[in-house]
């Protein structure tokens, strides 16, 4: 399975090679394959040394041979330690050519490229305190980006055992997982020279290995940070960072689903990568199985206070995979898309102290549970929706609301009850508010429990949450409850109007789609809004790339997965500052932290590059670029304080 993985992988890539693109590092890096098909990975030392290595991997990934020599402009020569193997190569644009000998024996070699070489701060050879070496590199096809890293232990009897991850590096982190021994590998780079890492087993929970290591070689290119091109021409405005507001940043960085794989069986783990970006909470809805009351009670005549009517397996499972995290639950009562079936007035007693046992299995160790911290309870979902409230009506719903609040409260009184999950039109169509109304008429009649109203936004158009939330807020007041929290359970760009499919991929994968959400995370951040989840954090199936997810089913992060370390990275600086500007084309928040160092996040949703200057230019720190420009997270340099934004682009900005 994994050989066919990797090879459908690469025969993806070959179909993108005509956008792949030059580069100023040197010529022979990248990701190469023969008329045979094993793969090459080459890598030239840089500051302009001669120093050069190959790695080649069979096809089959069976085994693999590392040859080291010397590059002379694009001519290549390299050898095996044991000078049993030697290639002789010449580099050509996309493709080399040159003799391999073997034994003695010499056969004319040809190739092509695969990969482009990406060019990162870290890349190079390492070696570990565990007397092993990582090869790393990053490389792209000119739209996605990866790291590859070639783990090499040499054995006394010279031989080698080996390891390849590959994984996406967010800042100073890499995460990868091998298409070998489906382990995962960790690297966190403190500088150029040094890091740290842990190797995880594929298992629950799962077991580390912690090592140091430090560079030996570095490959490509360091000239980091970048300068933009030239854009004098383009007008600048200016940004001032005043004084604290009084308000508070909040992370608002919560997820759907995940962090272990969901959908078709390659689907990889993000454990790693869900910790990376500090996701606090996840909210249990569209696994599609897993946390579903259809799934977990399945035969509602059946004794809720019986063990074995239950099915927890794959729940289980899931809830060790958010616990791994470090992540908390966000526990919805209800079932996902595919399988949501509201119990009928005969089952609603068993069916709601079923979810009570659902959630002391979670929470209070019942049946061999779990200990763990469940603060938020949302009861359902989309009631106003019929694919999860089908052939019922909304009466029907307010009674299972009602029941399931007071009894959830009634066992869990330290827990924040809440719901249902509406769906945006309760606050942008007129015609469905009252269906928002009726809901908070029949809890204010029967006195139920209700902590915290969550409701569902897609679009892509950040004021239209503005709009949406002054809608509810009004509501809330007329209806007496305007002291209560208001979550966003739900949240992400719409694709489902007319986007053509090219405005899908630029939505959900590229950076306006990162820019946009940006600029919903900072109206969030205006309009109270106490909890967010985005929908969602991993997709289902590499063949639906288009998917809601900030990650693609095989652990590739999208642009807003980038934009989430943004997020996280400026929640550290929560004491909220005063921002105006001399235009309003770009949304802007800024912080600080109790040290009194200063933070901002910049987000331009519009197609039109700006110019633009702080009044803190001289104690800028650092410039972290997420855009089109780039495929990773790209440090960039002002032009005499003048900082570029261009199109769709998102900016990270720390203040010394």
């Amino acid at each position: 399975m994994k050989t066919q993985w990797l090879c459908k992988y690469f025969l993806v890539t070959v179909m993108f090679s005509c956008l792949l693109i030059s580069n100023s590092y040197a010529s022979i890096n990248g990701l190469w394959q023969d008329a045979e098909g094993d793969f090459w990975l080459f890598v030239q030392e840089n500051g302009g040394n001669n120093f050069a290595m190959g790695a080649e991997v069979k096809a089959d990934l069976s085994t693999v041979q590392f040859l080291f020599g010397n590059v002379a402009g694009s001519s290549l020569s390299v050898s095996s330690l044991n000078g049993q193997s030697a290639l002789s190569a010449v580099f050509e644009a996309n493709s080399f050519l040159g003799t391999m000998t073997t034994n003695e024996v010499t056969d004319t070699i040809q190739g092509s490229l695969l990969l482009t070489y990406q060019g990162g701060p870290y890349d190079g050879i390492w070696q570990t305190n565990l007397n092993n070496y990582l090869v790393y590199a990053s490389v792209s096809d000119g739209t996605t980006s990866m790291t590859i890293t070639v783990d090499v232990t040499l054995n006394a009897d010279n031989t080698i055992d080996y390891d390849i991850f590959i994984g996406t590096a967010l800042d100073t982190t890499f995460v990868g997982t091998s298409i070998i021994s489906k382990k995962r590998l960790k690297l966190m780079f403190t500088d150029a020279q040094n890091a740290q890492g842990t190797y995880s087993t594929n298992t629950m929970p799962p077991q580390t290995t912690s090592f140091t290591a430090v560079q030996l070689i570095g490959i490509g290119s360091k000239d980091i940070p970048v300068d933009h091109p030239d854009n004098s021409e383009v007008t600048t405005f200016s940004i001032t960072i005043g004084e604290k507001d009084g308000r508070t940043i909040k992370p608002l960085n919560g997820l759907n689903a995940g962090p272990l794989a969901t959908g078709d069986a390659t689907n990889v783990d993000l454990v790693e990568e869900y910790k990376a970006l500090g996701i606090h909470h996840v909210r249990t809805h569209d696994y599609y199985g897993p946390f579903d009351m259809a799934e977990m009670y399945p035969d509602r005549t059946k004794n809720p206070e019986d063990s074995s009517s239950f099915n927890l397996t794959e729940s289980d499972r899931h809830f060790e995979g958010i616990a791994a995290a470090g992540c908390e639950l966000y526990f919805r009562i209800g079932d996902s898309y595919n399988n949501s079936t509201p119990p009928a007035s005969s089952e609603l007693n068993n069916w709601i102290s079923a979810a009570i046992n659902v959630i002391s299995h979670y929470s209070e160790g019942k049946w061999d549970g779990y200990s763990s911290n469940i603060e938020y309870i949302e009861i359902w979902n989309e009631p106003d929706n019929s694919q999860f409230w089908p052939g019922k009506t909304l009466l029907d719903f307010f009674v299972l609301f009602d029941k399931t609040a007071k009894a959830v409260k009634a066992k869990f009184p330290n827990a924040k009850i809440g719901g249902p999950g509406f769906t945006q039109q309760v606050n942008l169509d007129d015609s469905k508010k009252e269906k928002l109304k009726n809901f908070l008429d029949y809890i204010k009649k029967n006195n139920t429990p209700l902590d915290f109203i969550s409701v569902h936004q897609y679009t892509n158009d950040p004021s239209q949450i503005t709009t949406a939330l002054n809608s509810l807020y009004s509501i809330l007041e007329e209806k007496g409850f305007n002291s209560i929290d208001v979550h966003l359970t739900e949240w992400n760009t719409d694709t489902e109007g007319d986007q053509t499919p090219e405005e899908a991929v630029e939505l959900r994968i590229n950076s306006r789609g990162a820019a946009v959400n940006t600029a919903i995370w900072m109206e969030m951040q205006n309009n109270g809004i106490d909890m967010a989840f985005f929908f969602r954090g991993n997709d289902t199936s590499m063949d639906l790339s288009t998917f809601y997810g900030i990650y693609m089913a095989d652990g590739t992060p999208k642009k807003t997965a980038f934009a989430f370390s943004f997020f996280n990275d400026l929640s550290n600086y929560p004491e909220r500052l005063t921002v105006s500007a001399s235009d309003t084309s770009l949304y802007i928040i800024a912080g600080q932290n109790s040290a009194g160092k200063k933070a901002m996040i910049v987000s331009n949703i519009s197609d039109k590059n700006y110019n633009y200057t702080t009044n803190l230019d001289s104690h800028i720190s650092k410039i972290l670029e997420i855009s089109d420009n780039y495929s990773v997270i790209q440090q960039i340099n002002a032009k005499e304080g003048v900082i570029n934004m261009p199109a769709y682009g998102i900016h990270y900005i720390e203040f010394e």
